[in-house]
């Protein structure tokens, strides 16, 4: 990092703005945004680690009380992990970010998790190579039974003669089965038309003196109502005739268009230079074949596709069972790295009088500490170690410990932790409330390395918020009482 040493602030009511300012606060050098500022540390600080973030470093080792992140049994956890997503940061701090990435694509792209591709065995493989082989056996015979169709068979005309092929036959057939249709419709209508018109036709000649005979035999016959109810049958014939004469009009132009439907697909058959009186039988026969061979050519098509899946999901399947084994791998790795350098940190911090902290990521319950020791003070310090073994081997450019990590720690131990902050050529923030009974090696580190004192008239902010409320509470008490002297 550059060695120049540059200040900022951040005001409380403003949160989401950083401003740059001289050493003594009083003069605003340059003005930021929150994600600009982030994006100058990690240049500053030269964090190029794929997958380490501003954010994830602050939220695991700026450990202010409060914030959720001093957990002293479980170090390894930020304000809002899980167990695997600490994992996977601590992971990420030792340069495993790209394959904890390329973890998380291969799980999506095969929805399955890395461990259950390492545990699970490969599926039974489908043997799309003796599907294939049956498709490609299937595909040669219906093509010999196409070509046998195409040749000449009992004397029918050969197809392949006229320069046809089974498209053409097709098209063939189904002009044909047009016509069969259009031409039944075409004899249904001209059967209601000659229906109609005989009908029309039909004539009643009846005439009253034709009546006349029956007296001969019915003498008190009335003929004149014979007479009348023949009127009003020709009457009624009459409509009927008009309505005939109607139907007809309406049915004329159908017969017409289906006639000239006739004619026009008679032609197109002809044109084809097959004869309506070839066998159908054999056409619908090479239509059927043709399409048969189509859908196994189709089966075929896919069955390469789905091959070509199968192997390219076999081979994203071994490269996931790689990287669950590159991420066993690099736990067991870290563990190590860690375990070891807590060790000779726990050695120095104890003078080798209590045994070190270890790392077990596996453990939920206690990932980093001493199972024998499960003390407040042992899983403090044990605290404060974690983050010691990481500044020195991780780029992790500041660490902040709240007053209320070093407050449970025993003051003999605190001199060799000041001693250890400084030995990472880190950046180390602490906060201590107490001085007492703080041996004189401790008391010169302080001495040296302290930034400000906070007391009454020197608060962090500028106010003291509790004494402010105080106040307030006086003065309400004030009001209170001079009114009731009133």
């Amino acid at each position: 990092m550059d060695e120049k040493l540059r200040f900022f602030y951040r005001k409380p009511e403003e949160p989401q703005k950083i401003f740059e300012c001289t050493q003594d606060w009083k003069t605003i050098i340059d003005e930021m945004a929150v994600e600009q500022y982030q994006s100058f540390l990690r240049d500053a600080y030269r964090i190029d680690l794929p997958g380490l973030t501003i954010p994830g470093l602050t939220d695991h080792f700026f450990r202010i009380y409060g914030k959720g992140n001093v957990d002293e049994r479980k170090p390894i956890k930020g304000t809002k992990d899980t167990h695997d997503t600490a994992v996977d940061f601590l992971l990420v701090l030792f340069n495993h970010g790209r394959m904890l990435a390329e973890i998380a694509y291969m799980e999506q792209t095969l929805n399955i998790k890395a461990y259950e591709a390492f545990l699970k065995n490969p599926a039974q493989a489908v043997d799309y190579a003796a599907k294939l082989e049956e498709n490609s056996g299937a595909i040669k015979a219906m093509q010999e039974r196409l070509d046998r169709l195409l040749r000449k068979e009992g004397g029918e005309i050969e197809f392949a003669d006229l320069g046809m092929d089974t498209k053409t036959i097709e098209t063939v057939a189904k002009l044909q089965k047009e016509l069969r249709l259009i031409t039944r419709q075409y004899e249904s209508l001209r059967s209601q038309q000659v229906a109609v018109e005989n009908n029309l036709s039909e004539t009643m000649t009846e005439r009253a003196e034709e009546f006349t005979a029956l007296q001969h035999f019915f003498p008190q016959a009335n003929i004149k109502a014979f007479e009348d109810i023949e009127s009003f049958h020709r009457q009624l014939r009459q409509i009927l005739r008009d309505e005939m004469k109607d139907e007809i009009a309406r049915l004329q132009p159908l017969i017409t268009f289906y006639s000239e439907e006739i004619r026009r697909l008679e032609a197109r058959i002809q044109e084809s230079g097959i004869t309506r009186s070839i066998s159908e039988k054999i056409m619908s026969q090479c239509v059927s074949a043709r399409q048969r061979l189509e859908e196994l050519q189709a089966e075929r098509d896919q069955l390469f596709h789905d091959k070509e899946l199968q192997e390219e999901r076999a081979e994203k399947m071994a490269h996931l069972r790689e990287l669950a084994e590159q991420h066993r791998s690099a736990i067991t790795s870290v563990e190590e790295t860690v375990t070891n350098l807590a060790e000779t940190i726990n050695a120095a911090v104890t003078a080798g009088k209590e045994k070190a902290p270890v790392l077990k990521i596996a453990s939920k319950d206690l990932p980093f500490g001493t199972e024998e020791n499960t003390s407040e003070g042992s899983a403090f310090k044990n605290l404060v170690i974690y983050d010691l073994c990481l500044a020195n081997s991780c780029p992790i450019p500041v660490l902040i410990h709240d007053s209320n990590i070093l407050i449970k720690i025993d003051n003999a131990y605190l001199e060799e932790i000041l001693r250890q902050y400084q030995a990472t050529g880190k950046q180390v923030f602490i906060v201590l409330d107490k001085l007492e009974s703080v041996s004189p090696g401790t008391q010169a580190i302080l001495d040296d390395t302290t930034l400000m004192h906070l007391s009454d008239g020197h608060e962090l902010f500028g106010t003291s918020w509790s004494k402010v409320a105080q106040k307030a509470t006086d003065e309400a008490k004030e009001t209170e009482d001079h009114g009731e002297d009133q």
